[in-house]
């Protein structure tokens, strides 16, 4: 008996790539050479979406998604360099420097 792998197939920044069925859109970027920052991504921990700076935007939501936690889907269309997303990634960074706390 095989086991059927659940392939989904998506756009990151206009690239055509696929994943596997539960894989999120960081892994998926990151298995295409398609850079995401982090802050908070480490290997062997699991990922909660904390920093922030992942954050991506798909196509149809006016939310923005972290890539760390979000799964893929069929079809689904990711822009991960905006001028939405750069200027986000500004403010979070400059929060995180305000505070004091970057040791």
């Amino acid at each position: 008996m095989t086991e059927t792998v659940d392939v989904k197939t998506l756009i990151i920044d206009g690239n055509e790539v696929s994943g596997r069925r539960g894989q999120t859109i960081l892994e998926v970027a990151r298995e295409n050479d398609i850079d995401i920052p982090t802050l908070c991504h480490l290997e062997g921990l699991g990922d909660v979406g904390a920093c922030r700076l992942c954050m991506v935007e798909i196509a149809g939501s006016n939310k923005l998604l972290p890539a760390c936690v979000a799964t893929i889907f069929e079809g689904m269309d990711v822009q991960t360099n905006t001028e939405r997303l750069q200027k986000y990634r500004h403010n979070i960074l400059e929060l995180l420097f305000a505070e004091r706390n970057h040791v």
